[in-house]
């Protein structure tokens, strides 16, 4: 059974997608910021029961929630940061039971699904959203079964001599048709669904990196990706065409895994000083360059300014 809860970002987000849920049909509640305290036990009380299947939330207002055999975690919208994707998630599977956790990506989001993948250190699997034809056959499929299923109980046939009128006063298909529209409203109407453009994320392209890490560190071409796989989780054979020199070294890798690396070494950064990596401009000319990024030979600009106020 679908047992789940929905995360999104925002209270706007929340109430959106609970009215559209109810309005298909499902049974859901929003809980979020605004939610009173009464009204919010009065949710929870109805989740917990399963009087309600879905439960649509913000981190913020799910915090404390505590349910059992919740069999699916659905993310909206991408969570902040790592430690709140592990948060909710693990909502999903517990006491040995299995779950399903599904997270909604954008293109310009993959970057950061990546981050949390690596971060994580989990397998997350990609799947395409399903055409129009795949949902509404599913949807299909899914109603003859639930015939099936209470056409092999009694319960059916107290409705049996109704049936019996209707059709003989009206085509049966049309009668078939009509009780159709009225429980399941434009569910198998294609014009009602969104066809969403399917893009093609480019995840073979090279990011060339620079940190400010060299041999003066003690570093040489294999410490250093030994030293970047400890601290990112990025595998060593992700990261080639290194060269390490006196103040400073570069590396090529993966696009994604270089928005991985770039925000780790981030969050390590001491207070008030620059991040050890960064994207490389050029490196064709950085054996000339000191660790301040300029070239040796550059003067030194305080020594410029104190000539130029002698003139």
């Amino acid at each position: 059974d679908f047992y789940a809860i929905v995360f999104c970002k925002t209270k706007y987000t929340a109430d959106t997608i609970t009215a559209s849920l109810i309005e298909k049909g499902y049974d859901a509640q929003a809980l979020h910021g605004d939610i009173q305290q009464k009204q919010r036990e009065r949710i929870l009380k109805l989740f917990k029961n399963k009087k309600i299947n879905i439960l649509v939330a913000t981190d913020v207002a799910a915090r404390g929630i505590d349910v059992d055999n919740v069999s699916h975690v659905i993310n909206y919208s991408l969570p902040q940061d790592p430690e709140s994707y592990v948060h909710r998630v693990g909502r999903t599977g517990r006491a040995g039971n299995t779950g399903t956790a599904i997270t909604f990506v954008s293109p310009q989001e993959y970057k950061g699904m990546m981050y949390v993948q690596r971060i994580t250190n989990t397998e997350i699997k990609k799947a395409e959203i399903p055409e129009i034809d795949e949902i509404i056959s599913t949807r299909k499929a899914k109603l003859k079964k639930t015939l099936d299923f209470i056409t092999q109980g009694e319960g059916y046939k107290k409705f049996m001599p109704i049936a019996q009128e209707l059709v003989e006063s009206s085509d049966p298909v049309e009668v078939i048709s009509a009780l159709l529209k009225i429980h399941y409203q434009d569910v198998f109407d294609k014009e009602q669904y969104q066809r969403i453009n399917k893009v093609n994320i480019d995840t073979t392209g090279k990011t060339r990196l620079f940190i400010a890490l060299g041999r003066k560190d003690g570093f040489s071409p294999r410490s250093l990706v030994e030293h970047i796989q400890k601290e990112t989780n990025v595998k060593q054979n992700l990261i080639d065409d290194v060269k390490v020199l006196e103040d400073f070294s570069f590396i090529t890798v993966p696009f994604v895994d270089a928005e991985v690396i770039i925000k780790i070494f981030e969050k390590k950064r001491a207070s008030g000083q620059r991040s050890l990596v960064s994207k490389a401009k050029d490196d064709r000319n950085s054996s000339r360059r000191g660790r301040s990024g300029r070239k040796n030979n550059d003067r030194n600009p305080r020594s410029r300014d104190r000539n130029s106020r002698k003139r």
